[in-house]
């Protein structure tokens, strides 16, 4: 069944939920599908979450990614990240078929639990870390390909290492859509082979215009913060996210 052809206040919360989370891709430039698919979860199951959230995830990431120039830079640094997160999300995909997502939401939630933990006892900063960046930046990336294509949610990881690293705004912004895209694109085709319907994912499309106008004025905000406040937020968001997998792993066991 189509997400239109649900009914009347499933599809209103639908909405709803696609403007949230659009308002906050645009203020944070991530986070889309890490905050729509466990409150669309609350209404609809899983796996129709995910297929309404993956259009409108890959068109935003698509335009943050080209967004505020530089992109060569950025993706001649950590050119390698997208290319694991492909090989993390073939093995999540496989995940997706075969095993109960709950218990995997639980791990994912342990993950964001402990370094939100550490983060307020001020015990997340390691700078000696940045000598490991890119084998660090290995092994975040294919487990947010593997978490991506399993459970829809990828953002955790790579956020905790771009915070690690202490990237730049910008250049966070656009690593960090470039290996969504390359996870989501990974993701509909591996879901698509599984037995989605393609019309399933087209059907999705028109969702995005409810996420734009929010995208563009989170844009905005974003834009005119400091530094400070935008790394305030990401971690603020990174505790949102441990409360909702929480909730999300309850809902589903």
């Amino acid at each position: 069944m189509s997400w239109f052809e649900l009914p009347w206040q499933v599809i209103g919360w639908i909405i709803l939920v696609s403007m949230l989370a659009g308002y906050v891709q645009g203020l944070l430039g991530i986070g889309y599908p890490m905050l729509a698919t466990p409150l669309l979860a609350l209404a609809i199951d899983l796996q129709t979450a995910m297929v309404v959230t993956v259009p409108a995830a890959i068109l935003l990431s698509t335009y943050l990614v080209v967004r505020g120039g530089n992109v060569r830079a950025s993706v001649g640094r950590f050119w390698y990240m997208p290319l694991c997160m492909v090989g993390g999300a073939l093995v999540g995909a496989k995940i997706f078929f075969a095993v109960d997502a709950s218990w995997l939401l639980l791990a994912l939630a342990a993950v964001l639990l402990l370094y939100v933990s550490l983060d307020w006892l001020g015990r997340a900063h390691y700078p000696q870390l940045i000598r490991w960046m890119h084998p660090l930046a290995v092994a975040c990336a294919f487990a947010a390909g593997v978490s991506e294509a399993s459970v829809n949610v990828s953002g955790p990881f790579l956020l905790i290492w771009c915070l690690l690293m202490s990237l730049a705004p910008v250049t966070l912004i656009q690593v960090l859509n470039l290996c969504f895209l390359a996870g989501k694109m990974t993701q509909l085709i591996a879901l698509t082979a599984g037995g989605v319907a393609v019309s399933a994912w087209f059907g999705a499309v028109p969702l995005t215009l409810a996420a734009v106008l929010p995208f563009v004025f989170g844009i905005r905000m974003r834009e005119g913060a400091n530094v400070t406040t935008y790394r305030l937020w990401l971690r603020m968001f990174l505790g949102l996210m441990a409360v909702l997998l929480v909730l999300r792993f309850l809902h589903e066991a």
